[in-house]
């Protein structure tokens, strides 16, 4: 589930919240860190990684921050790095979902580095730059203001949510790719490593091997968005799909959080999906993309040829009805959500298991099948439902995935359903999931791994070379002819 588009649905989630919380009368008004304690006893997966004494500690330590005199900006980072000790990647404090003092403080600053680009072990590299930046993609930016990025990249990775020991996924979402209006790094860097006088001093090392000091201006999120393509209109198509002169058709699939769209992406999948059947062979592309709608099911339908039982991974929650003294401070999407566990029977640990309630979930088939090859390409960032697509492309061997390591982790993940919880002193406000996803059988701290791990380089990007997607072709017209 995507939070930022569910937060679009709910636009007055921030002021409902606080006032809400701010007209109890003060005896019975509890603290941010008493809210936090109580939100936190109903997280499906708050001791999964990290201990009681652990969690209990961290919550001692946020006391004398949160809701005192210490700025906004500090609270703000003290909650972040003390949810990401969770290793939730659910579990954050959204941007999407804040009060208009809090993006005005924290997430509107004109602080934001003149150019997009990816880490590559510990390496930043450019893959697109404003004008004023006069770095090209390829370009290594070795320093920015004195400090290494590499010593960058490890101070700011402690602030990140993801999932169990998935450090691939920490790094890949301090990438700024142009994936959304706030950026994690935009964040982090703007609070942490701020611009003097409106500039950064960078050295950077050119695709030619020479190094050399570079002044840069720091821009706005308004000027960062100009250096990315306009996003589709509601009710145009999100997806692209192209075929090669080798038959080959790719299907680019950048968004799978179509909550809010008019577009038929269905309707539109089936018949790409008809046209396939034509085809050579087919590459689906989800590099990049996290949460979202459960786009990848009508894939899976015309890969399989048999039912597909989803009883791998049980779904726990911690409550039969969440508690009431929380009701004043939470927005929950569906009124139902407050009920969750109602119905279902405990299990151990204070768990009430939701997958007792009815019949494990199945996929089924749909005709007609598609039997040419089929690649998946996937990274880091694929963490919410595109993880669980991988997983089951990866389980049943319905494609072959090219890429890196996803996001997620096999252990299992927290999602499914949300509250959104607005600490009252402060006036921030967590996403807080409510299921747990949990393996019958042990499971690796790791997310899933492809059939092919394919990693780019600085000179990949600086060519314009797309190496992950040139391997995927290159079974499809040898290895993948054989099934």
């Amino acid at each position: 589930m995507d939070r930022r588009h569910l937060l679009q649905m709910a636009a007055c989630l921030p002021l409902f919240g606080t006032s809400t919380a701010c007209s109890r009368a003060p005896a019975e008004r509890l603290s941010d860190v008493e809210v936090l304690r109580l939100a936190l006893s109903i997280h499906p997966g708050v001791y999964r990684y990290a201990a009681p004494d652990e969690v209990e500690r961290g919550l001692t330590n946020l006391e004398p921050v949160l809701g005192s005199d210490a700025s906004l900006e500090q609270q703000y980072l003290q909650l972040t790095a003390f949810l990401a000790t969770l290793r939730c990647g659910h579990t954050v404090v959204n941007p999407f979902n804040q009060s208009e003092k809090v993006r005005d403080l924290v997430y509107r600053r004109p602080t934001r580095l003149p150019f997009l680009f990816k880490w590559l072990g510990s390496e930043m590299v450019v893959t697109d730059a404003a004008e004023e930046a006069s770095m090209t993609p390829g370009t290594v930016v070795l320093s920015i203001d004195g400090v290494p990025a590499g010593a960058m990249l490890e101070r700011l990775v402690r602030y990140v949510g993801a999932d169990g020991g998935n450090d691939g996924k920490r790094r890949a979402a301090l990438e700024v790719q142009g994936r959304a209006p706030f950026e994690t790094f935009d964040i982090l860097q703007g609070l942490l490593y701020p611009p003097e006088n409106g500039a950064f001093d960078l050295r950077v090392r050119g695709t030619d091997g020479s190094e050399r000091a570079l002044r840069a201006p720091a821009i706005s999120a308004e000027q960062r968005l100009a250096i990315l393509p306009p996003e589709p209109e509601n009710g145009e198509a999100v997806w692209t799909c192209d075929e090669d002169r080798n038959g080959i058709g790719t299907l680019t699939m950048p968004n799978w959080a179509l909550f809010n769209t008019s577009w038929d992406w269905r309707g539109w999948l089936s018949e790409k999906l008809d046209r396939a059947l034509r085809l050579r062979g087919m590459v689906v592309d989800i590099r990049g993309v996290g949460g979202g709608l459960s786009c990848g099911d009508p894939i899976l339908r015309r890969l399989m040829d048999e039912d597909i039982v989803l009883d791998d991974y049980r779904s726990l929650v911690r409550f039969q009805r969440s508690p009431q003294a929380l009701d004043p401070y939470i927005f929950a999407p569906w009124n139902g959500f407050k009920r969750l566990g109602r119905g279902a029977p405990p299990i151990d640990d204070g768990f009430y298991d939701l997958s007792a309630k009815g019949k494990p979930r199945t996929i089924t088939p749909v005709a007609p099948r598609l039997t040419i090859p089929t690649a998946v390409l996937v990274d880091a960032m694929n963490s919410s439902a595109t993880f669980t697509f991988a997983r089951h492309i990866k389980a049943h061997g319905l494609a072959r995935l090219f890429g890196s390591e996803t996001g997620g982790n096999l252990k299992g993940i927290n999602a499914g359903a949300v509250f959104f919880v607005t600490l009252p002193d402060s006036g921030l406000t967590i996403d807080l999931p409510l299921i747990g996803q949990y393996p019958v059988s042990p499971q690796a701290d790791r997310g899933v791994l492809p059939d092919s791990a394919v990693y780019e380089t600085a000179a990949d990007i600086a060519e314009g070379k797309d190496v992950v997607l040139a391997s995927a072709k290159d079974w499809i017209l040898t290895d993948g002819q054989g099934g």
